[in-house]
């Protein structure tokens, strides 16, 4: 029977954890950096998107409410004017 190596645990010791990242085989941890950087890739694409978002439903919304106002201050000038003609 074939015994197998003992798994070095990586959280004891920065040796330890050396030492166990050096089991792996060159594959996978190209395969692991690979891995890691299309999550961090991921990660930054969705973070900016997120922002952009934000920021550009914020700012359709302000103008569309600066719209609004401007639009409620002409009809408030009008009314206002509307009843002054109809006083005097």
């Amino acid at each position: 029977m074939v015994q197998k190596a003992e798994k070095r645990k990586p959280w004891r010791s920065w040796s330890d954890f050396t030492g166990w990242a050096q089991d792996f085989s060159l594959r996978k941890k190209v395969v692991g950096g690979f891995l890691a950087v299309v999550v961090l890739a991921g990660a930054a694409t969705s973070l900016v998107g997120t922002w952009l978002v934000r920021n550009t439903i914020t700012k359709n919304a302000q103008n569309q409410l600066l719209r609004d106002l401007g639009t409620a201050s002409f009809l408030l000038d009008e009314y206002k004017q509307k009843i002054n003609h109809r006083i005097r």
